[in-house]
């Protein structure tokens, strides 16, 4: 067994869903740190696309800058939502602490046990992403109208 930290799914999934990127960043600190590169990038430039929209300027670039941003925060929902409904014995290979399946069924899994908080996390995820997704849908095609 490695001297992998325990990393509780349904802390895991708490942070990937209000944090973004650097929730997930909690899993892999060792792994890759470009998701939250990227996911700070990507906000940074919705923050920017939104402040030029309210000032009245519309054009394609803004849009895009504008979706990115949506389409960044409902991958992170959706990653949470991954996160909630994983399988503990898949969870504790997703963090690394056992590769061998003989191991994994011999380890204490409370720590990856879905309990009520963590299902409640994934409603919350569900209704973050399907409500931005059709409102920002629906804002859009208002605007193109008008």
């Amino acid at each position: 067994m490695k001297n992998t930290p325990l990393k509780n799914k349904t802390l895991a999934t708490y942070l990937a869903l209000f944090l973004g990127l650097f929730g997930i960043l909690y899993l892999n600190k060792n792994k890759n740190k470009n998701y939250g590169v990227a996911h700070i990038l990507l906000t940074i430039l919705f923050i920017a696309g939104f402040i030029l929209f309210q000032n009245n300027q519309s054009s394609i670039l803004i849009w895009g800058l504008l979706w990115l941003g949506v389409i960044n925060w409902c991958a992170v929902w959706l990653t949470s939502i991954y996160y909630g409904l994983m399988d503990e014995n898949k969870w504790i290979k997703y963090i690394g602490i056992h590769k061998d399946e003989e191991q994994v069924k011999i380890t204490n899994i409370r720590f990856a046990k879905t309990n009520g908080l963590t299902v409640l996390c994934i409603i919350i995820a569900l209704m973050l992403g399907m409500g931005s997704l059709t409102a920002f849908i629906a804002f859009t095609i208002q605007n193109y109208y008008m």
